[in-house]
C-alpha cells in the first residue's frame, strides 16, 4: 500500500464531523431556552397589560356612572363606600370603590373651575380600581378627583 500524505489521520473527519455536531447542538438548545424564555416574559407583559386595561376600565366606568359619586355617595366611613365589579372579557374583570373623602368649602374650589365660591361645594372622591388579567395578574389604581355642586 502506497504511503499518502493523509494516511496517519484516519477518523479525523468523523472526529470534526462530532465536534461540529455538538456545537451546533448546543447553539439549538441555548436558541430554544432563549425562545421559552421570550414567550414566557411576552405572555407576562400581556397578561399585565390586560390588568392594567381593566383597572383603568374601572375608574373610567365610576367618571360615566355619577350615581356612584353622588348625593347617595356620602359616607364618611370607607367600609360603606359602594362596591361594583364587571367582567369585560373572558380574560379580564375589574372592581372599583368608590370612596368619599368628604365636601370641601366653596373657598377651596380651584381657581379657573368657573364655579364662583359661596354658590357651589366641592365634594371630594377616591376611586380605588382593582383589574384582573389573564394568568392570575392583577393591578391597581387609584384616582381622586373632585364632584362641584349639590
Amino acid at each position: 500500500m502506497p504511503n499518502t500524505p493523509l494516511s496517519g489521520e484516519k477518523g479525523f473527519a468523523l472526529l470534526t464531523a462530532m465536534v461540529l455536531l455538538a456545537v451546533l447542538s448546543l447553539i439549538a438548545v441555548t436558541m430554544s431556552k432563549t425562545t421559552v424564555n421570550e414567550l414566557r416574559v411576552t405572555t407576562n407583559t400581556r397578561s399585565h397589560k390586560a390588568a392594567f386595561n381593566a383597572a383603568e376600565s374601572g375608574i373610567s366606568y365610576v367618571v360615566a356612572t355619577p350615581a356612584l359619586y353622588g348625593s347617595n355617595n356620602l359616607f364618611l366611613d370607607p367600609d360603606d363606600s359602594p362596591e361594583e365589579g364587571k367582567t369585560l372579557d373572558t380574560d379580564s374583570s375589574f372592581k372599583v370603590k368608590v370612596i368619599y373623602k368628604g365636601p370641601n368649602a366653596s373657598e377651596n374650589i380651584l381657581r379657573g373651575s368657573g364655579f364662583s365660591a359661596g354658590k357651589f361645594r366641592a365634594h371630594n372622591y377616591r376611586i380605588e380600581s382593582n383589574g384582573n388579567g389573564p394568568v392570575g395578574s392583577n393591578s391597581d389604581l387609584q384616582a381622586e378627583g373632585y364632584r362641584i355642586g349639590f
